[in-house]
């Protein structure tokens, strides 16, 4: 009879677990992109790495879209430099040069302006065809300085 209380509260537990794990998962963000005429587009990023070298940040997710990034921010100190890619769907691109921040293990946009762009291939999109602003915060899984 105990073991058979002992069963039903370590069942109980791992069902509590399983359900608040589901809710959340570390490192996982969403980023809102809106275009200048349409409606907005959000985007899930998980599995970001954060690294730092010599100055220069990189935040770049794991997921691939072909051989690049689903993501990627990077930002140079010494020029001030900034570019983001957000892949939004199918060959469809976000680009920006706007500045963004990055601090405690996050990557921030407010309203960061931007372009939005076609690719045909395996390649970031090399024209553009309309404006828009992205907003929201991804968490580093992973950060490293160099």
């Amino acid at each position: 009879m105990r073991a058979r209380y002992i069963g039903a509260a370590a069942a109980a537990i791992l069902a509590a677990v399983a359900l608040t794990g589901c809710s959340s998962q570390a490192g996982s963000s969403e980023l809102t992109v809106t275009p200048a005429a349409g409606s907005a587009h959000s985007v899930s990023i998980d599995d970001v790495t954060c690294l730092t070298v010599s100055g220069k940040f990189t935040a770049s997710s794991a997921e691939r879209v072909g051989d690049l990034p689903q993501f990627v921010a990077t930002a140079t100190a010494s020029t001030q430099r900034t570019t983001t890619w957000l892949h939004l769907d199918d060959d469809s691109w976000f680009m920006s040069t706007g500045a963004f921040t990055h601090d405690d293990g996050t990557v921030t946009f407010d309203g960061v302006e931007g372009k939005l762009g076609t690719s045909s291939g395996d390649d970031y999109p090399t024209q553009f065809d309309g404006a828009a602003t992205i907003e929201g915060t991804v968490s580093c899984t992973s950060e490293k300085e160099l």
